[in-house]
């Protein structure tokens, strides 16, 4: 049986077709990947790149505290009313990223452009060791420090007051940045007060007489916000605590504290609790050490009917101020249901280049002449 050729004009169509499928099979694919593109952007697409899970609950409110979780150390993030964004330590270096991730979160669900103030409250690498890249990549306009000078200041003639040098690299680091990225540089110093709207910022330490550790000179604040204060001690021991009793007494009243050296038995003296009198107690701790948190301490706050926020069993969590209220939130881990809907479509954009387009039988359309 001899097999009828095709003419020219069957030939001719059914090219015309091939190309017509590929571009329609085209112009479904672009039209699935613009709706993704549209759905990533508006339903924060961004984050599910993110690798920390970021305390959502009160975003745009005024006054938020963030405790991020650094295993034995502290980086605590804070949004003041005005605006500007305040961090208190920025933990281990090798922790960086954990910080990092969670500050790139809080920028975008807050639009925020950069850290107005950091706090670096001593020299211990758990405090600061992440300081020199949270410098380099989120625009810190002003950093206050301890009243130590670095190896590098010390080399250029640049320690004016009579302060000890450190001899911690890490620190020294953290201070060439600074002065490359030009930051504003103060020393920490009891007495010192940041007003942000109706939110108002104090030092309460370091002292003008240096103790003889870092942990006691650590710069210690209280910050005010409708009537609800937060004190953060960080390291400071029983002889700094001592010191903050006998200069301020019952100023020290606090409806939050962030206890002092992660729980440690040498701070968070029943003496400082009993001028303190908090509510709540944060401790930032891995919780997996056999030191850290102390029992002793955890017995102590408990016995003080304090509620203890401890970063070891809750990971990443925060504290507003709303209504004069304080309220708390947990990081919870969110499912991205962006993930789903990419699935779904990278099987359509499948299914649509595996399956052919059947031609149209265009003479079925034809309207009869009446």
């Amino acid at each position: 049986m001899i097999k009828k050729q095709k003419t020219f004009k069957e030939k001719f169509s059914e090219t015309i077709f091939a190309k017509g499928e590929f571009y329609i099979k085209l112009s479904l694919t672009l039209f699935f990947i613009a709706v993704y593109l549209i759905l990533f952007i508006c339903f924060d697409g961004i984050t599910f790149f993110e690798r920390e899970n970021y305390t959502t609950a009160f975003k745009n409110d005024p006054f938020q505290v963030h405790v991020i979780d650094v295993e034995n150390g502290d980086s605590i993030l804070i949004r003041l009313p005005d605006g500007r964004t305040m961090l208190i330590d920025t933990g281990e270096e090798r922790y960086y990223e954990r910080v990092a991730s969670y500050i790139r979160q809080f920028n975008h669900y807050e639009k925020n452009k950069g850290i107005d103030y950091l706090v670096l409250t001593h020299e211990d690498s758990d405090h600061i060791g992440s300081g020199k890249k949270i410098i380099e990549n989120f625009g810190v306009k002003r950093i206050f420090r301890p009243k130590l000078y670095s190896l590098f200041e010390k080399d250029n003639l640049l320690n004016e007051n009579d302060y000890r040098v450190s001899t911690s690299l890490t620190y020294d680091n953290i201070i060439k940045s600074a002065y490359k990225n030009k930051c504003e540089l103060n020393f920490s110093q009891n007495g010192i007060i940041i007003n942000a709207s109706d939110c108002t910022i104090e030092f309460l330490s370091p002292f003008d007489d240096l103790f003889n550790d870092s942990n006691n000179d650590s710069a210690v604040l209280m910050i005010s916000y409708q009537n609800k204060k937060f004190l953060f001690a960080g390291d400071a021991e029983k002889e700094a605590e001592e010191k903050l009793v006998e200069k301020y007494g019952s100023k020290l009243k606090a409806d939050v504290l962030k206890v002092g050296h992660h729980g440690s038995y040498t701070s968070s003296s029943q003496l400082f609790l009993n001028y303190v009198k908090p509510e709540k107690a944060i401790i930032s701790s891995s919780g997996t050490s056999s030191s850290l948190p102390n029992f002793e301490v955890v017995e102590r706050l408990k016995e003080n009917n304090i509620e203890i926020y401890a970063t070891g069993n809750m990971g990443h969590f925060a504290f507003s101020v709303k209504d004069q209220q304080i309220k708390f939130s947990k990081a919870e881990k969110n499912d991205n249901f962006l993930a789903l809907v990419f699935g779904i479509f990278i099987i359509l954009i499948l299914m649509i280049w595996h399956y052919p387009i059947k031609k149209i039988n265009i003479a079925s359309f034809k309207i009869k002449k009446q």
